[in-house]
């Protein structure tokens, strides 16, 4: 009888380290496409508020694994987590539009220990910022990003294509349309007008307006 065989990598993983941003052990392992995962921290940080801060891109180590790249994902996570940097020269608010909002950490720990509304203050700045990043770190980032912005690429020529070929399509159809009505009127019969023709198919109104959103 056959039996599974996983490999030694897999055995020595273990589960994601606390998030060293907000202290909490509660994560969705997010698989990205069809070779790789992140860890993202889901640590409440308020009422209506989550950490989400997110661990290095893992790429499969081999093709058995159950979740391509979760197993590396998480190890890249865990080496982050075990890294001492030293104490963090300012706190980003990951609520912030493009995540523009920060305070010195000096003012951080100030209201921290005035407690209160202060506390309260500044409760949202949870992604700690430092001198300098890990070079390591800094280059799987980057690795990742480069990947993962080439499939964005990708998708981005995919769907300019879909929407060329949809264009043709309604042009195609709404020519048909007039044809056949120049037709049948020619030939003396009674026909709908071609606007109450194209109004009256749902899927050609549904297309011109996809097309006109994104024009």
């Amino acid at each position: 009888m056959p039996t599974e065989n996983r490999s030694s990598y897999t055995e020595m993983v273990s589960e994601p380290l606390p998030c060293p941003f907000c202290g909490q052990q509660d994560f969705l392992i997010e698989r990205l496409d069809s070779d790789a995962s992140v860890v993202i921290c889901q640590g409440l940080t308020g009422p209506h508020e989550a950490c989400l801060a997110r661990g290095p891109v893992g790429v499969a180590q081999n093709e058995g694994e159950e979740q391509p790249g979760r197993d590396k994902a998480v190890e890249l996570w865990n080496a982050r987590a075990e890294q001492h940097q030293g104490e963090p020269v300012a706190w980003m608010d990951p609520r912030s539009p493009h995540m523009h909002a920060t305070i010195s950490n000096e003012v951080k720990q100030h209201n921290l220990k005035f407690g209160g509304a202060p506390a309260s203050a500044v409760n949202g700045y949870t992604i700690p910022l430092y001198t300098h990043a890990d070079p390591g770190e800094a280059e799987r980032l980057r690795e990742g990003i480069t990947k993962h912005w080439k499939v964005v690429c990708d998708q981005r020529a995919e769907l300019d294509t879909l929407r060329e070929q949809l264009r043709l399509m309604t042009g195609d159809y709404r020519t048909a349309i007039v044809n056949g009505h120049e037709r049948i009127t020619f030939l003396g019969g009674d026909c709908d007008s071609v606007e109450k023709m194209l109004a009256d198919n749902p899927n050609y109104a549904n297309a011109q307006t996809m097309l006109k959103r994104q024009s």
